[in-house]
C-alpha cells in the first residue's frame, strides 16, 4: 500500500487516509484504548495503547491479529523496529 497517511488517537481509533484522493478515510480500526504511538511492518500497523497493550492490525483487511499487553503499569509510550525487523523495543509507564 502506498499514497496512505496513517493516524491513531485517543479516541481509540487508527485510520488511513488515502493521499491521493484528496485524504478520502480508506479504514478505521478500532484500539483497546487510546494509541500513544505506533510503527508500520510491511502491511502491518503496530500500535502501543494507553492500557499497556501492543496491538497488530492487518492492513490489508484492517483486522486486528493479536494483542500483546506490554506494560503492566500502564501505557506504551514509544516504540521502535530495529533495522533487521526482527526485534521490537518499547518504552512505557512500568519504566
Amino acid at each position: 500500500m502506498s499514497g496512505f497517511i496513517v493516524t491513531a488517537s485517543a479516541d481509540k481509533t487508527i485510520k488511513t487516509f488515502d493521499v491521493y484522493s484528496g485524504f478520502k478515510p480508506l479504514s478505521i480500526m478500532n484500539t483497546t484504548d487510546a494509541v500513544f504511538c505506533g510503527e508500520i511492518l510491511e502491511n502491518l500497523i503496530l500500535a502501543g495503547c494507553g492500557d499497556g497493550n501492543i496491538l497488530c492490525f492487518n492492513m490489508d483487511n484492517n483486522e486486528c491479529l493479536y494483542g500483546y499487553g506490554a506494560d503492566q503499569k500502564g501505557a506504551v509510550h514509544c516504540m521502535k523496529i530495529n533495522d533487521d525487523k526482527d526485534c521490537l523495543v518499547t518504552g512505557g509507564d512500568s519504566g
